[in-house]
């Protein structure tokens, strides 16, 4: 059990951390998405386990083979918990399987679309036992910054007022196990001398441990939390943070909604029950049933999520950013400290 004074520090953490990952795209850099042109997302529930959900599933891919001509690429499953309760897999009465959700991965030649609908339509995720089918979407990253020094961060980090929080951080509140942070982007160099990276960082894509960039950003946002008192690099604005990388992104620098929803079900499994906050600074306004039934899952257990609203002077009440615009998502826009106020090109 969590003491008051452990949760007062998370919410306290947070806070530092909503504000420090603030997007800082320039006005003609705005976000933007890509689809997939040949590859899809297909969601099945199921309640069984063991040998017979693997049969269930063999020949539920099969059908799609034979059906659409499809591939499968690669699937992740999402278990939904119930308090301390975990997947039984030697139970031989179904009623004690908790309900789980299969993401399928699959690649196709032919016509997306019209496979799509054909997958989406009533009559079939009845005979199939499908939940929904949907583009596998591409995000683009909405957050790069570059700040060698200390004394090039000072008037920033003071205008956020780190400088005091930091002061709660570390002399109000007993020290207690720092809550990490998972970053689903394109990788990080985790060599990084001023980085307090966690062992366990994947490559979704390739299920490696090579988490080297094409397109750096990664790591650059993980410079929200740099070690301090080193004499080294920069001073993160949430100090020595523990960081688990995750790279979900294609060579183009693109973020992969399946794997992005691979990574969130790996991260919850790798860090065995601890809370952890996820940093999403990406997306772009086509809704994702996937990744918003990923996140209500991942939240209901625990972990929060805090994604970049955006840079395209949009309303998100009007039009909705995502995944900044899932429930219990913490959006955050971007400042201008020369003005103290938001920024003129933030959602």
């Amino acid at each position: 059990m969590r003491s008051n004074n452990h949760w007062k520090r998370v919410g306290i953490f947070v806070l530092i951390l909503t504000i420090s990952l603030l997007p800082i795209i320039p006005p003609g850099k705005a976000s933007s998405i890509t689809q997939s042109v040949n590859r899809f997302i297909v969601a099945k529930e199921t309640k069984l386990s063991g040998n017979m959900m693997a049969k269930v599933s063999e020949d539920f891919i099969q059908d799609l083979s034979d059906i659409y001509g499809v591939k499968l690429i690669d699937q992740t499953e999402t278990v939904k918990m119930s308090g301390d309760n975990f997947l039984n897999d030697t139970s031989p009465n179904c009623n004690e399987c908790l309900e789980s959700t299969i993401f399928y991965l699959f690649e196709t030649t032919n016509d997306l679309q019209n496979i799509l609908q054909q997958l989406n339509d009533p009559w079939t995720k009845s005979r199939l036992y499908i939940k929904y089918a949907e583009p596998n979407y591409e995000y683009k990253p909405c957050l790069t910054f570059n700040d060698p020094l200390f004394e090039n961060q000072r008037k920033d980090i003071e205008q956020i007022n780190a400088p005091e929080g930091w002061d709660v951080q570390y002399s109000s509140i007993p020290e207690t196990s720092p809550v990490p942070v998972v970053i689903e982007d394109t990788g990080m160099d985790v060599y990084h001398q001023d980085l307090n990276i966690m062992a366990g960082g994947q490559d979704m894509l390739n299920n490696s441990s090579d988490l080297a960039e094409t397109v750096v950003h990664g790591t650059l946002l993980a410079g929200m939390g740099a070690i301090s008192n080193n004499d080294k690099g920069i001073s993160g604005v949430v100090s020595s943070v523990p960081i688990l990388p995750l790279k979900v992104s294609v060579p183009s620098g693109g973020m992969s909604l399946f794997h992005v929803i691979k990574g969130i079900n790996y991260a919850i499994s790798r860090l065995s029950g601890q809370k952890a906050v996820f940093n999403f600074s990406w997306g772009d306004y086509n809704y994702s049933q996937s990744l918003n039934d990923s996140i209500t899952n991942a939240t209901n257990q625990g972990m929060l999520f805090v994604a970049a609203a955006g840079n395209d002077m949009n309303n998100n009440d009007i039009r909705p950013f995502y995944p900044a615009n899932y429930e219990g998502v913490i959006s955050v826009g971007a400042y201008d400290a020369r003005v103290q106020e938001m920024a003129d090109f933030s959602n």
